[in-house]
Formats: C-alpha cells, sequence, structure tokens
C-alpha cells in the first residue's frame, strides 16, 4: 500500500518543472552560434578598458576617441586573415606584422595595430609582382578601401596613455618628453626609438606586450616561422613551412641591407612601426634574444 503513493507524487511535480527550464535553453544556443554573438563580449572589453584609462588619469575625451569611428571588428579580422595567406603566397615579410595583428587583444593599443596594419597593406606598392599577384593584392586592397578606414591621428595613440602610466609608475626610468613630442606629433623618428626601448626595457615591453596581447609577463616575442604560421592562423604544413622558411631568409637579407621602402610601409603608425623594426632587426642578428612566450 505504501509503494503506490511514493510514484504518483514524483509523476505529478516533474513535468511543470522541466517545462519552463526548456524554453531558455533554445534562446540561448542561437545567439552563442552567431557570429555576432561575440561582439558584445568585444565591445564589453573595450568599454571596460576605456573606462580603466579614464580611472588612470586619462581624460574622457582621449580614452573614448580609440572607440570612436573603430570599423566593425570582424570585418577588420576577416581582412587581417585573408591578408595572411595572400602575404604568404608572395612570401612578403608583412606576414611577420599581420600575424601578430590577427592575434591582437580587444584594447585601444591592440585595435590601433590591427588597423595600421591595414593602412600599411593599402599602400603596399604592386609594382614588381607578376601581374595576377597584383591583381590580387590590388582587388585586396580595394576591401580595405570599402572599410573606410579613419585617417591615423599621432596624437590620439593609445601609446600615449600607455606611456604615461608607465611614466607614472617608473619616475627613476621614465620615456623622455622629446620621444613623447616625436610620437604626438608623428615623427618617423619615435619608431626606431620605442622600437629599441621595447627591446632593451622589459618593464615598458611587459606593458606594452599586456596591452597587445592581454598576456601578463610576456616582455619579447622571438619570431620563428612555425610561430608566425600560428599566429597568422595558418596551418603547417610542409608546404607552408617553406615558403614561411622563404619569408625569414629574405627578411634576414633585407635587413642586411635595409630598404628604406620596406620601413617606409611598416610604419603606419609608431608602435606598429617600432615592431615592425624591432623583429626585422632580430631576424637580421640571428633573432637569438630572449624568450616570452606567445599565443
Amino acid at each position: 500500500m505504501e509503494p503506490s503513493p511514493k510514484p504518483e507524487t514524483p509523476i505529478a511535480p516533474p513535468p511543470p518543472e522541466a517545462k519552463p527550464t526548456v524554453p531558455p535553453v533554445p534562446k540561448e544556443q542561437p545567439a552563442e552560434q552567431k557570429p555576432h554573438g561575440e561582439k558584445p563580449s568585444a565591445a564589453a572589453g573595450a568599454a571596460r578598458k576605456t573606462l580603466e584609462d579614464i580611472a588612470a588619469g586619462t581624460p574622457v575625451a582621449e580614452a573614448t576617441k580609440q572607440m570612436e569611428n573603430t570599423p566593425d571588428r570582424e570585418a577588420v579580422s576577416a581582412l587581417l586573415t585573408e591578408a595572411n595567406v595572400l602575404l604568404l603566397e608572395l612570401r612578403d615579410m608583412r606576414l611577420l606584422m599581420t600575424s601578430l595583428a590577427t592575434q591582437a587583444a580587444d584594447s585601444p593599443l591592440g585595435n590601433e595595430v590591427r588597423l595600421d596594419a591595414l593602412r600599411s597593406l593599402q599602400n603596399m606598392d604592386t609594382r614588381g609582382l607578376p601581374p595576377e599577384q597584383a591583381a590580387q593584392v590590388t582587388l585586396f586592397q580595394d576591401k580595405i578601401k570599402a572599410l573606410k578606414l579613419p585617417d591615423a591621428k599621432p596624437d590620439a595613440s593609445a601609446a600615449l596613455p600607455l606611456i604615461a602610466r608607465y611614466n607614472e609608475t617608473h619616475p627613476d626610468s621614465p620615456v623622455p618628453p622629446e620621444v613623447v613630442d616625436q610620437i604626438r606629433n608623428g615623427k618617423r623618428e619615435a619608431t626606431e626609438t620605442v622600437a629599441q626601448m621595447l627591446q632593451t626595457n622589459d618593464d615598458l615591453a611587459a606593458m606594452t606586450w599586456k596591452e597587445l596581447t592581454g598576456v601578463e609577463g610576456f616582455t619579447r616575442l622571438t619570431p620563428t616561422p612555425g610561430t608566425m604560421l600560428d599566429l597568422a592562423g595558418i596551418p603547417k604544413t610542409d608546404e607552408n613551412m617553406k615558403k614561411a622558411s622563404e619569408i625569414f631568409s629574405s627578411a634576414k637579407s633585407t635587413m642586411k641591407e635595409p630598404q628604406p621602402s620596406f620601413k617606409d610601409q611598416a610604419v603606419a603608425g609608431v608602435m606598429y612601426g617600432a615592431l615592425a623594426i624591432m623583429f626585422v632587426s632580430q631576424l637580421a642578428t640571428g633573432g637569438d634574444q630572449g624568450g616570452g612566450g606567445h599565443h
């Protein structure tokens, strides 16, 4: 007699309670499956960074400037991914930088480096390329132009608040005011100075890489063909590794006899240009400088 009441009591309650939990599940799944589902988190990350900059003393107008007129994150990422494949086929050393830009964090400096990467490719010279490859580059450049990238504004560079924060916490070894002025005025010599600083000042390098990649305690990236392909999101097949190795061989020989054309096209922004100069100088000297990790 006692067994029968026990089954009856569980049978009635579960169905009503299970039904309310079913509708929310399908509603959440489509949102996660849609590509644009990532946008809120990216926007939230950028907004949080802006608030942190303001809290750190960055003027509101300067802190919010980076978020205004910024092209769609996914559109920029898609073009960088396409650029990586194209540059590998061209055996072009710009892949060193576009691969890093592809992995840049959602931060003012990360956004700046991504846009500077596209700006440098938009101005890429097609002279000397075979007609078919020149046509591919031109078609790709048309896609960049369609994004209508905002003009680079040196006086609003994300490098400025970054250096201001560094100087506040390192009064004994600040970045000199003349270098800050060079950055603010978009002077080319600032890129080589910053490149040197990133290689010799671990504290500044760690702050820069944290802002650029989101990785803590990271001070240096020593590029290798495999690392470059990993960052670019390109499979490390034997053929791709061979092409990547050709890029590194070309970069080493080029930088032993520096060609202004590469620097002119690479230097779209101070931090982007500084990283480019740093990478190719490491290659020219053998790339045996210390560690750091990468993601």
